[in-house]
């Protein structure tokens, strides 16, 4: 019976659902799930043909729960009660025990509390009599839901009484925790106010001691997103380090290049000196001419004076004879020097060859990189233009300084993103005579940080303004249910655990109370030492100022789908004159800086904040800043950094 929904034993949901000021509207099936609902009709009608109950019970509801998630509240129902029946025929009382239940959130979701308390009274007696506790527990907090919403208050303790023996016996310190919350919910509704907090202490005493199991899960958590972080920062190397490995390569053929040139002009001087050793061959043949002239003029003149003596014929002889022994060697010189030119002819060319084809290789290669840089230079234009006109819409999305100036008149913000968008957002309005104003921490930076801040901004308006809830845990409750519907995460998404971490106040500036609810993230309050210590709040005193600054922790909870799901709580205090208020992300706190690169942690960045607060508002702002640039250094920003300060008690808050 997997496909049944299973109620959570804290019922934050059903209070948020019951809690509505209208039924939702229904939502069109898509395409893809009209033709589940379809397939799933022809399964049943199978099933059912061939006496396959149970089977024809589970399409029955897995149709059902699509029904549900569209919020079409009568389908759902109508194939919840057909799979109902099955069940009791097969005499199934676990099947008929969880469709009840869910019988019953439905009819929750339809205003019908009369029909929901009969499908949990259902639930609670097959629960009980099968001796199962947990789930008879979890359907008596049900139904004190839905009599608080009937104004039974009187019921409703009677049942949580009941539940809170059933977690004793069974030494369940959530299930004590939740019942003791819903008394304290329930003795205030019906006025018995002492009542009320005697059990608000015991749920808080209690929330710690579950707190304390959840610290080493959280820490298991921070480790495993801190080796994710390890793992992202060595991909990021391999592709610098694949980016320097062709560089790397270009540099080693422009080297190639310069030696293939060298070598050019080598065999350029060797064909010099080849064309000086031809001239000279050629000097040669011209003075074996001017030889072979002369020699026919000694014949002339000897055919002329045949009267020469004998010795100048002997000595003409032997001049010819060595002028011909000269010749045959400067023939044999020059064939051999033909030759050699010949042969660096050849091998010029091919060097000639072999130095055009590099040459073209390495300029297509040169134009391959010039077309990517220009590619890659395009992109990051186009990335850079998008980024800078999301960055002008979430200033308009997002509160300005005269906005906010026309609600708050002494305070300041300090907001640093790590990109040009940031995941970290301030947002504040008025409704009414109370001033509700936040700061989130998204998931992320930059571009999807951005996306979650929209969105998160988006349902706060709705929250708020729209269907005027202002009660700070009231809204963090809704908030976390549309965040998880907005992202379509579901019980199965355990690694999905997108949201954001919210500091929330609600100030009543008739009587001067200041509500707060926080998802992890504190409220800072600085407050004279005259005054009265707000209560629940863990002090740090500032014994030369002789002021105190008072930090109120939030849940250990997230907005979105998170391992712990339960009620936020609701902070109240009065608030006193010159008490300073401040709301941060953990951007602050998590740079590192100083002379050892470490920190700068909350415990820093309270003396701070004690030492800066007898300054105006604006004055803060400059001295935290550059505190905060000084410890920086050269060392880039870790995350997106917004602080929020704001004294509350002024006379435009008044007006």
């Amino acid at each position: 019976m997997h496909n049944y929904k299973i109620i959570v034993v804290i019922a934050g949901l059903l209070y948020c659902h019951c809690s509505y000021a209208q039924v939702l509207d229904p939502i069109a099936l898509s395409r893809q799930d009209s033709v589940m609902v379809k397939k799933n009709q022809e399964a049943i009608s199978v099933h059912l043909a061939s006496a396959e109950k149970r089977e024809a019970s589970d399409f029955m509801n897995q149709t059902a729960l699509l029904y549900w998630e569209h919020n079409q509240f009568r389908k759902a129902i109508e194939f919840y009660n057909e799979s109902y029946k099955i069940n009791a025929f097969l005499n199934n009382e676990n099947g008929m025990a969880m469709i009840n239940s869910n019988l019953a959130l439905l009819h929750a979701e339809l205003k019908e509390y009369d029909l929901a308390l009969d499908n949990f009274f259902t639930t609670y007696s097959i629960r009980k009599a099968k001796g199962e506790k947990v789930g008879a527990i979890s359907a008596l907090i049900n139904m004190s839901i839905v009599n608080n919403n009937l104004f039974k208050y009187d019921q409703s303790i009677k049942m949580l009484k009941e539940a809170l023996d059933m977690s004793r016996e069974l030494n369940d310190i959530e299930q004590m925790k939740s019942c003791y919350g819903m008394l304290c919910e329930s003795y205030e509704k019906a006025g018995r106010v002492d009542t009320a907090m005697y059990f608000f202490n015991l749920y808080r005493t209690f929330h710690e001691i579950s707190q304390d199991k959840k610290v080493g899960e959280a820490m298991h958590k921070l480790e495993n997103e801190r080796l994710r972080a390890e793992l992202a920062e060595a991909r990021e190397a391999e592709k610098e380090l694949k980016l320097l490995r062709n560089t790397s390569v270009i540099e080693k053929k422009e080297d190639e290049i310069k030696e293939v040139t060298k070598e050019k002009d080598k065999l350029q001087d060797d064909y010099t000196k080849m064309e000086l050793q031809l001239a000279l061959a050629e000097q040669t043949t011209y003075l074996k001419e001017i030889e072979t002239k002369h020699e026919l003029e000694l014949r002339r003149k000897k055919i002329i004076g045949i009267s020469t003596a004998t010795i100048f014929l002997i000595l003409g002889l032997m001049f010819l004879w060595r002028a011909y022994r000269s010749k045959e060697k400067s023939n044999v010189i020059i064939s051999h020097k033909n030759n050699l030119l010949s042969k660096l002819n050849t091998e010029n060319a091919e060097y000639i060859k072999k130095i055009k084809l590099q040459r073209d290789e390495i300029s297509i290669q040169s134009q391959l990189v010039t077309q990517q840089k220009e590619q890659l230079q395009d992109v990051y234009r186009d990335l850079t233009d998008s980024i800078q006109y999301a960055n002008r819409l979430m200033k308009a999305i997002f509160p300005s300084q005269l906005k906010i100036s026309k609600i708050v008149d002494d305070f300041f913000i300090l907001n640093k993103p790590k990109d040009v968008i940031s995941g970290d957002f301030f947002w504040i309005n008025r409704i009414g005579d109370k001033i509700i104003f936040a700061v989130a921490d998204c998931t992320g930076h930059g571009v999807p940080g951005a996306f979650l801040s929209v969105l998160a901004n988006t349902i706060l308006n709705a929250i708020v303004i729209r269907q005027g809830i202002t009660q700070t845990s009231a809204i963090l409750n809704r908030m976390r249910q549309e965040m998880v519907f907005a992202l379509m995460q579901s019980a199965s998404d355990v690694e999905i655990l997108d949201g954001l971490d919210i500091a929330l106040c609600s100030f009543d500036t008739v009587t001067k109370e200041l509500e707060y609810s926080g998802a992890h993230n504190p409220l800072y309050v600085i407050r004279d030492d005259t005054c009265m210590p707000i209560p629940g709040s863990k002090a740090h005193k500032d014994e030369v100022k002789n002021k105190t600054l008072y930090e109120i922790k939030g849940d250990r909870m997230s907005i979105g789908r998170c391992l712990r799901v339960g009620e936020f709580a609701a902070h109240r205090f009065s608030v006193m004159p010159n008490d300073t208020i401040y709301l941060f992300s953990d951007g602050f706190a998590d740079q590192f800086g100083g002379p050892k690169g470490k920190k700068f942690l909350y415990s820093r960045l309270r003396k701070l904040l004690l030492t800066n607060n007898a300054k105006s508002c604006p004055q803060q702002k400059k001295e935290i800043d550059s505190e905060f640039e000084n410890w920086r250094g050269d060392i880039p920003r870790v995350d997106d950094v917004l602080l929020f300060g704001a004294k509350l008690l002024s006379s435009s808050i008044d007006n």
